[in-house]
């Protein structure tokens, strides 16, 4: 993989002023694609673990990638969200080793499940923002975040800061702040990519 000379600015004030402005300028369609994520979600509920299990990952990847997309000023519509099933061995492989190896962490001690959470955070994101196989894609994501996991720690402290503000201006607040929430974390996979082209 080539070098680049861009590092990632993960400070939370230029990632927060980057999303803030995606956010106000797309938050209609925001909104639409998580109200289509959460409905899609609970209709596969109708088929108990095994619905949200499979349909999880690509659904995710697609919602995830959408936000990305709109970090970085391309066209896209909310049927968007559902590229992630056209990939949909790979996006689901991803989700299930991702989400068994940050609960083997966590189970085993709670830091070493934190900081691989962290670590591998970009994946579901890079899944769709590349071609690499279930196990490089986690590989890749790994590397992306190498120097990089204090920031994005202390980056979801406050993202958590503002869900919790949310949440006590009630639901109105804690909706608006989870959905800006996923654009936070789509504008920090936009700057650590920048950093690591993907294939």
């Amino acid at each position: 993989m080539e070098s680049t000379e861009y590092y990632p600015n993960l400070e939370v004030g230029h990632i927060f002023s980057r999303s803030w402005e995606v956010f106000k300028a797309n938050m209609g369609l925001v909104f639409g694609v998580l109200a289509v994520q959460i409905l899609v979600t609970m209709i596969s509920a109708i088929i108990p673990i095994i619905g949200p299990l499979l349909i999880g990952g690509p659904l995710g990847a697609g919602v995830y990638f959408v936000l990305v997309r709109l970090v970085r000023d391309e066209e896209v519509v909310v049927r968007d969200m559902f590229d992630g099933f056209k990939e949909f061995g790979r996006t689901l492989g991803v989700y299930w080793l991702y989400s068994i190896v940050v609960m083997v962490g966590m189970i085993l001690f709670v830091v070493p499940g934190l900081i691989l959470a962290i670590g591998l955070m970009p994946a579901m994101y890079l899944v769709l923002d590349s071609n690499y196989g279930v196990g490089d894609t986690l590989q890749e994501s790994w590397e992306m975040t190498k120097g990089h996991k204090w920031s994005l720690f202390v980056l979801s402290l406050a993202i958590m800061g503002i869900i919790i503000l949310g949440v006590l201006a009630f639901l109105v607040g804690a909706i608006f702040a989870i959905a800006f929430a996923y654009v936070v974390m789509a504008a920090a996979y936009d700057e650590l990519s920048q950093a690591q082209p993907v294939e």
